[in-house]
């Protein structure tokens, strides 16, 4: 709030309101210069008033601080427990992703050795009859 400015004969307030803004309020400072004039009595119990709200404004920001920084911690913690599950996910995403290669390289090995298996068996025809052209057509008399 910016301070009352004379214009002529009255003063006039020369203020932009802007919600949401916590700034000092002049209301009394400018009742205090009003003509005609509050009573002594009517400005003492403003004042009065107005300390007490201040005091109850304070305890409340305090309150809402203290709140806020509350949630703050909270907030860091899940972040790092969130970041720590991620962590152990990736992990277990890779093992997993390794057991799946290691397995597609033993099964194919076993695929080659069944290959062998399959063509020495079709080659000694005297031991095997084997029916089928192919080893997923394979059967055995």
């Amino acid at each position: 709030l910016e301070s009352f400015s004379s214009h002529g004969s009255t003063n006039r307030p020369s203020f932009d309101l802007q919600y949401g803004i916590i700034a000092d309020s002049f209301a009394l400072n400018a009742a205090s210069r009003c003509t005609p004039s509050f009573s002594q009595d009517v400005m003492t119990r403003a004042t009065e008033l107005v300390a007490d709200s201040a005091d109850q404004d304070l305890e409340y920001l305090q309150s809402l601080r203290s709140s806020l920084e509350k949630q703050l911690k909270k907030a860091k913690e899940a972040r790092m427990e969130a970041e720590s599950v991620l962590s152990s996910a990736a992990e277990c995403q890779s093992a997993t992703r390794n057991v799946a290669i290691a397995h597609e390289r033993h099964f194919g090995l076993l695929e080659q050795r069944l290959q062998k298996c399959y063509d020495e068996m079709r080659d000694d025809s005297d031991a095997y009859m084997v029916i089928g052209n192919t080893l997923s057509e394979v059967g055995i008399a």
